[in-house]
């Protein structure tokens, strides 16, 4: 199965750009040698970005960068939908259309992400699928922000769940998936409840609380 680190170097993403994280401790290892892992409950854990990175909401995030006018007028279109029942894919068309983000501003929320990533969560990662549990990413935020997060967690490519986006060869916003599951109504759990994790996949509520898992 191909791995998000495969695949990011297949498209020459830039790997390069590491968050400098100061007096940083050295990141666990699994035990060599170690006995046979328990096996859990549960078959899959899936890491929510929203709930476990809360001050990262992509829509918020990207908005900001576009000074305080885009970022009210984002915050107003989401009120809008609520008093008026606007759909999901359409409310997510408007705010693109208002963000207009670029690859690099995507890029640079990738490096945001991997930075809010405490160094034991790679280390609960790797330790969860070592006991056969599938560990999948979602978040109803744009996937291509997400691939580095993948990357560092040692995911595949396919348990790695947002919204794509289209780019043209300058890096300037061309369109999104409008047909993606995550971009409508309830669309973790429709995204949830088509993919195979099992009767009772585990989602935690916080990085702490996945932490918790190892």
């Amino acid at each position: 199965m191909l791995t998000v680190v495969q695949f990011l170097h297949e498209l020459e993403y830039d790997m390069r750009i590491e968050p400098v994280r100061p007096h940083a401790a050295p990141e666990p290892r699994l035990p060599i040698g170690s006995s046979a892992p328990t096996v859990p409950a549960y078959t899959a854990v899936v890491i929510d970005v929203e709930a476990a990175m809360p001050a990262l909401e992509c829509f918020a995030w990207l908005a900001q960068r576009r000074g305080d006018i885009v970022r009210r007028r984002v915050a107003d279109l989401a009120a809008k939908a609520e008093r008026e029942g606007m759909t999901s894919a359409n409310l997510y068309r408007e705010r693109l259309a208002l963000i207009r983000p670029r690859r690099d501003d995507l890029d640079t929320l990738a490096s945001e992400y991997v930075a809010q990533l405490p160094p034991e969560t790679a280390f609960t990662v790797r330790r969860l699928k070592y006991k056969g549990v599938r560990v999948v990413l979602v978040s109803a935020g744009l996937r291509y922000a997400l691939l580095r997060v993948g990357a560092r967690l040692e995911l595949d490519l396919a348990d790695i769940h947002g919204v794509d986006v289209r780019f043209d060869a300058l890096g300037a916003y061309t369109g999104f998936d409008a047909l993606s599951p995550l971009a409508q109504i309830d669309g973790k759990g429709t995204l949830l409840a088509q993919l195979d994790l099992g009767a009772s996949p585990l989602v935690p509520k916080s990085l702490s609380q996945l932490a918790s898992l190892a």
